[in-house]
C-alpha cells in the first residue's frame, strides 16, 4: 500500500474555484472510460484531495456566514461623543 502523499514545501492551497474546476476536469476525464486502471486510482486518490479541499473552503465559507449572521443583530455601540 502506498503512504500518503505529504504537502510539498510551498505548495499553496488551490481555490475553490480552482479545485472545482481540477475536480471537474479529473471526474470528465475519468468517465470516458480509457484511461487504464492505474491511472484510475491515481485520479480516483487526486479527485479525492481535491474534495476535501472544496469541502474545507465551504465550511470556511459556512462558518463565516454563520458567525456573520449572529453578530448582525447586536446593536451597534452609541456614544454621545460621536455625535456632531
Amino acid at each position: 500500500m502506498s503512504e500518503p502523499r505529504k504537502k510539498m514545501p510551498g505548495a499553496t492551497t488551490p481555490s475553490f474555484e480552482e479545485a472545482l474546476k481540477a475536480l471537474e476536469s479529473l471526474i470528465t476525464s475519468m468517465e470516458k472510460g480509457d484511461t487504464p486502471l492505474a491511472d484510475l486510482v491515481t485520479s480516483y486518490e487526486k479527485g479525492s484531495a481535491l474534495l476535501k479541499t472544496c469541502e474545507k473552503h465551504l465550511k470556511t465559507a459556512e462558518l463565516k456566514l454563520l458567525h456573520l449572521k449572529e453578530n448582525a443583530h447586536e446593536p451597534e455601540p452609541f456614544s454621545l461623543d460621536s455625535q456632531a
